[in-house]
Order: C-alpha cells, then structure tokens, then sequence
C-alpha cells in the first residue's frame, strides 16, 4: 500500500516513476576556527575550534530525503538527523532531530 502511494506521488510527480532512480549523496563540512593572540601577555597565542561541523544528505528522485548533521567539536554532536517524505501538493512530514520552523530569521545559519 505504501509502495503504491510512493508510486503514485511519483508519477504525479514528474512522470518517471518506472524509470530506476538513482539516490544523491551529499557530504560536505565547515570549521570555525579561531586564533587569539594578545600583546598584553607578551604576544600569546591561542588556537580554538568552536565548531566542526560534517552533514551527509541523501535524496531519492525529490520523494525521500535523509539528512544527519554532527558538529564533532561539541560535547553532544548530534545537531540534525531526520527523514522526510513529500506527500506532493506542497505537504510532507519530518521525522527525527530538526530545528522547529518558527521564523525564518531562527532558521538562518550564522554560516551562511
């Protein structure tokens, strides 16, 4: 039943539900890292790495789609890691560890 309803979302879709599709992986990363120096102590230096973070997201043809975000310089590095599914017409539904879509403003990264 669930198979069928994938099917069916698909065709409406973009038409190519019986072609095989092929999921895209996406890995990437960012550091934040920041180097101090203070001439009051006689130029010393520190190095500090607040944030690492690494993501991998997987998409399957726009229906499914995985995503897993860890920042490795944290004590709890666990930051985002969800799947969702379209439904089609503009609806899906998220499951997992995600920041709640309140404002677009608490949504925006400081990285970007």
């Amino acid at each position: 039943m669930i198979g069928e309803f994938l099917k069916t979302v698909a065709q409406e879709g973009d038409g190519a539900a019986d072609e095989p599709s092929r999921p895209e992986l996406s890995l990437g990363g960012r550091i934040f890292a920041r180097l101090e120096s203070s001439s009051a102590e006689e130029y010393a230096r520190t190095f500090s790495l607040p944030a690492a973070r690494l993501s991998l997201d997987a998409r399957i043809k726009g229906l499914l789609r995985a995503s897993v975000e860890a920042d490795v310089a944290d004590a709890q590095p666990l930051k985002d890691a969800f799947v969702e599914l379209k439904l089609g017409a503009g609806a899906s539904v998220r499951a997992g560890r995600f920041k709640t879509p309140f404002s677009r403003r608490e949504l925006t990264s400081t990285w970007r």
